[in-house]
């Protein structure tokens, strides 16, 4: 079927929760129109059905063109992928063959790779454009549709288990506050929840606050999700929440902060990152510092995401709060 190139996304979500996209074939862009392989009518305004040859989606695959591009000698790429795009972990001999290959096959729509290291308290990834258009990607995740744009926004494909928040088990909270809530990793998710009525979503990084916003629209979410560009410190409520998320490594220097906004019997989640030698010793720690601010907090949770780097792992701790 054929639509405008402003609703391709929304028509795309809506073809494949009723199991309608044919997947093994390639979306075609023309003119300002998109045309969408799919195995019956799909009812939604301004669609047109019509009839086109579709090509493969893949005739190879990534590592196929990989392997066969790379240099001789060369160790094998790392690369994840975040939706139409591609990065690259660093420059590799036979790199821009590859990424020209990638894209003109119509497997992706932008290969970058990294030349530097992630950007200040709003952490821009520094990526280099080595084939295709830069621009925004769709990448789907934990039955979410996120709008992201990977040369300005950073995205970590590694937390995908960690980002469904697995460690929260039957605990269904009604309002939850997202404070360090980027393109939203975790509030999106959240959202999905029916126990959820209202995601409060802060950041200091307004570009990423804008995706979020749109990716609430076209998942449907824009009634739960509310979003403030701040410093997560200087935000002011008056309600309290079930569920609060400090997606920070930095979390505890923020622990003040987030355990003003839980409600009585609610939960607090804090990501951290801890040596080899203090992973244990850690909860203990956060308990003290929760006790001297009037709080008490009990460990219903914490375990390794993954490894940071050599000794240093990347924590996620949940507790249960209530107050003196």
């Amino acid at each position: 079927m054929q639509v405008d190139n402003s609703d391709a996304d929304v028509f795309i979500k809506k073809a494949i929760k009723e199991g309608k996209l044919v997947r093994g074939l390639r979306i075609v862009q023309k003119d300002g129109k998109v045309f969408i392989p799919v195995t019956e009518r799909v009812e939604f305004r301004g669609a047109v059905p019509c009839f086109t040859d579709f090509q493969s989606r893949y005739k190879s695959s990534i590592n196929r063109v990989i392997s066969e591009n790379i240099h001789s000698g060369e160790e094998k790429p790392k690369w994840q992928r975040i939706g139409e795009a591609i990065i690259f972990s660093r420059n590799y001999g036979g790199l821009e063959t590859i990424a020209r290959n990638l894209v003109e096959s119509g497997m992706v729509k932008q290969v970058y790779v990294n030349h530097g290291k992630i950007d200040g308290k709003i952490r821009k990834p520094t990526l280099l454009l080595v084939a295709g258009e830069a621009g925004d990607t769709i990448y789907r995740e934990n039955g979410v549709i996120f709008l992201t744009n990977p040369a300005n926004l950073m995205m970590s494909k590694g937390n995908i288990v960690e980002r469904g928040l697995p460690s929260m088990g039957d605990f269904r909270p009604v309002r939850v506050l997202d404070m360090f809530s980027g393109i939203g990793y975790f509030s999106l998710p959240m959202a999905r929840l029916n126990s959820v009525k209202v995601v409060q979503c802060l950041d200091i990084n307004g570009e990423a606050l804008d995706y979020l916003s749109k990716s609430a629209r076209i998942n449907g979410f824009q009634e739960k999700i509310r979003c403030k560009n701040l410093d997560c410190r200087l935000f002011k409520s008056k309600e309290k929440f079930d569920l609060v998320i400090m997606g920070n490594f930095k979390s505890k220097d923020y622990l003040a902060s987030g355990l003003g906004h839980v409600s009585e019997n609610g939960r607090i989640i804090l990501h951290h990152l801890e040596l080899s030698e203090n992973r244990y010793e850690s909860i203990m720690q956060i308990m003290k510092t929760g006790r001297m601010l009037g709080y008490n907090l009990i460990p219903m949770d914490s375990h390794v995401v993954k490894s940071y780097s050599p000794h240093v792992w990347h924590m996620s701790s949940l507790f249960r709060v209530t107050w003196h």
